[in-house]
């Protein structure tokens, strides 16, 4: 029978493995209801993103059937993701734009520049300046020139004199642009600027996972019928509003880690330990004291990474992380994945296609100075040497992956072990040695840095805890506990979560710390924080009169109203404004998940009893009332998904003769990309695909082509 008065709490993270998703009572966080929708097809395409949203569709239609709640009484959807985290430990060799802002030396655009990745590899940097008062002028002429170079991600850099205002109007214009975008200054200010640019460099690219995830999550709970606010976990484990990331898209990098962490001290009722979240492709480890993390930095691949987070040691070590091979032996495992290079690791093969294969070195970086081992059948198909695979053929793994999946990792190791001149057992116990012994070394870090006598046991998680666990307790001599339902821990810590807001800021006067409580205040309270839980924590150091406050408050079922927002005939009565036409002859021609799109006409002018042709306008605003785009002489074309790749060649094939240059503007669902300034059909093809994989098909989508307002 359904509870109608109980509020819940969702949670979700989505991995490597799929989604999993808990729903908790909102007053005694008793589980109602837990769901696992696995991943559907390999990673490293964009129709990966259509298979993921029909698994965080899944899932939310399991929790309603088992749970048996009603959807108005959920209280808040959040979410966490280590989607991002794998990304950037397994980054290739990307170009990147960096816009330095208000750059004092005026430095010229650079060229050749480059920066290290934190797989090993290199991102090749283009440079370009600009001014923010520039930005009134010329709009955004510098990202247009960067997407044109076809970079995979923009870094802003903004000079000692930027206002916070300019970064956050190129930060917000991602949509428009359909790239990854973050910003130095989200990076600790007291950390050395190389670093803090080397570490945007290193994340942005990750981010549009991050991103994906949200937008997929939040449409599929709006199709659903889901009306509760979504938030997403920070890296300091409280809850940031979704939109804060259009500000601080870095806010939630290490959200998945953090909701980990957050679950297994809440069900493993955790006072001391060490935690090893062990997930597919990556492990973060976190030392436990007192009952909850230390705060400070997170260590990625051994690189310090200046975000103020829950203290993370991240290496890319897993059950799938591939066996890396250099100068004719085994180097160790990792960074790649065999989900990260999207190859199905040895085990999956049939054992009859095995016949005749052979094992072959495969770099997946040309500058990496390691390759990976794959075997080669001799249909041609591809498969990966992993750590599970090692495993495997040691009899390691659990019953269900026995048989014929472990003759095939016998027979693979088998030919690698001809190669090597050793035993097939040696082989593969060589391969658990080395992702044992990196797993040691950041275990032995986190120790060295916060020591403890007698040393706390290892707490495991995830998929991978079940058999690095009682490897890693052995070398290490540690008591070991694996908790139970370990890899729904994500899921538990976002549901658990608190909303949060970190202000940081120089101060005058100590007694400014009241304005910014206010302000905290005031941004918990339009996130729906409940008054009466709110408490506030204020540091401050009067040597650099640096001020830190951090304001924490739990989701309230009756919120306080917020500030009125513009209403749909105020945002009529604006387009009719913009447009310059009597409301009358506007129409509404579709409203998505995020914009609204008219058009208009113009009242028709008598010329000796003729009437003067009238041409359409168009304008597009967000559901705040902010404009977006005002086209006049404009043609709206309906589509969908599935077809747009045919319609932008319509475009493309026409020619422009008018001498005011027409702009090509794409909307669907939260997104309003700007495709005037490709080179080629083929370049709008590829900005228009990045932003509408993860729609289904028959997703309305809208080209509207004009000339801009002078």
């Amino acid at each position: 029978m359904t509870n109608e008065r109980r509020w819940v709490r969702i949670g979700i993270t989505v991995e490597e493995e799929g989604a999993r998703a808990v729903a908790l009572d909102h007053e005694t966080s008793e589980v109602i209801a837990v769901h696992h929708a696995r991943s559907q097809g390999p990673a490293g395409s964009l129709a990966t993103w259509a298979l993921r949203a029909e698994e965080i569709e899944l899932v939310l239609h399991a929790l309603l059937s088992k749970g048996d709640f009603l959807r108005e009484r959920v209280l808040s959807l959040s979410f966490g993701t280590t989607l991002g985290v794998d990304v950037a430990l397994q980054a290739r060799p990307a170009l990147i734009g960096l816009l330095d802002l208000d750059s004092p030396m005026g430095r010229p655009p650079g060229e050749g520049e480059t920066a290290p990745l934190l797989s090993g590899c290199s991102a090749h940097i283009v440079r370009l300046s600009v001014r923010a008062h520039d930005l009134e002028e010329n709009g955004f002429d510098a990202l247009y020139a960067l997407r044109a170079r076809d970079v995979a991600g923009i870094v802003l850099n903004p000079g000692e004199r930027s206002n916070a205002h300019a970064v956050w109007t190129l930060l917000e214009s991602r949509s428009r642009f359909g790239l990854p975008m973050c910003s130095v200054s989200e990076f600790s200010a007291d950390a050395d600027p190389t670093l803090r640019l080397h570490a945007a460099i290193g994340l942005v690219t990750a981010l549009d996972e991050i991103f994906r995830v949200g937008e997929l999550l939040g449409r599929s709970a709006r199709r659903m019928g889901f009306r509760a606010p979504l938030f997403i976990v920070r890296n300091d484990g409280g809850l940031a509003s979704w939109k804060a990331l259009l500000r601080r898209p870095a806010l939630g990098f290490l959200s998945g880690p953090a909701a980990g962490v957050l679950g297994a001290l809440h069900q493993g009722k955790i006072q001391e330990g060490i935690l090893a979240q062990m997930g597919r492709s990556s492990t973060h480890i976190a030392m436990l004291r007192q009952g909850r993390p230390f705060d400070g930095e997170a260590e990625l691949a051994h690189r310090r990474v200046p975000l103020r987070a829950f203290e993370l040691f991240s290496l890319a070590v897993g059950s799938e992380s591939v066996v890396s091979f250099r100068r004719g032996t085994i180097a160790g495992v990792g960074p790649w994945s065999a989900t990260g290079l999207g190859i199905a690791p040895v085990r999956e093969a049939p054992q009859e296609m095995l016949d005749g294969a052979r094992v072959i070195a495969f770099a997946p970086a040309p500058e990496h100075a390691e390759e990976v081992l794959l075997l080669i059948t001799r249909e041609g198909r591809q498969y990966a040497l992993t750590v599970g695979d090692a495993a495997l053929c040691l009899g390691l793994s659990g019953s269900d992956e026995m048989g014929e999946r472990r003759a095939a990792a016998r027979k693979a190791f088998e030919s690698l072990a001809a190669r090597l001149a050793l035993a097939p057992e040696d082989v593969a116990e060589l391969v658990l040695e080395r992702a044992t012994q990196a797993l040691a070394n950041a275990v032995q870090k986190a120790l060295h840095r916060h020591p403890q006598f007698p040393p706390p046991p290892l707490i495991g998680t995830g998929a991978s805890a079940p058999l690095f666990l009682p490897l890693l307790s052995q070398r290490l001599g540690l008591p070991s506990l694996l908790l139970e339902h370990g890899e729904f821990m994500g899921a538990f810590g976002a549901a658990l979560a608190d909303l949060q807001e970190t202000i940081e800021r120089p101060l005058a006067r100590p007694e400014e710390v009241e304005r910014l409580r206010r302000e905290a205040e005031h941004a918990l309270l339009a996130y729906g924080a409940e008054r009466s839980s709110l408490v506030m924590d204020v540091q401050w150091d009067p040597q650099t009169s640096w001020a830190r406050l951090t304001a924490r408050g739990r989701v309230s079922p009756y919120p306080e109203p917020p500030s009125p927002r513009v209403t749909p005939d105020q945002r009529w009565a604006l387009a009719a404004r913009l447009m310059d036409v009597p409301e009358d002859r506007v129409e509404l021609v579709a409203e998505t998940e995020g914009f609204e799109l008219y058009r208009g006409r113009a009242a028709a002018r008598r010329f000796f009893k003729r009437r003067a042709p009238s041409t359409a306008k168009a304008c597009v605003c967000d559901k705040e009332g902010n404009v977006a785009l005002a086209l006049e002489e404009a043609t709206i074309l309906t589509t969908t998904v599935e077809e747009t790749a045919v319609t932008l060649a319509r475009f493309f094939e026409r020619e422009r003769t008018s001498v005011r240059s027409m702009r090509l503007y794409l909307l669907a669902a939260m997104h309003l990309l700007d495709l005037s300034r490709a080179a080629s059909l083929e370049q709008a093809r590829r900005w228009a695909e990045r932003a509408l994989c993860g729609l289904s098909r028959a997703e309305p989508v809208f080209l509207i082509e004009g000339h801009c307002r002078t």
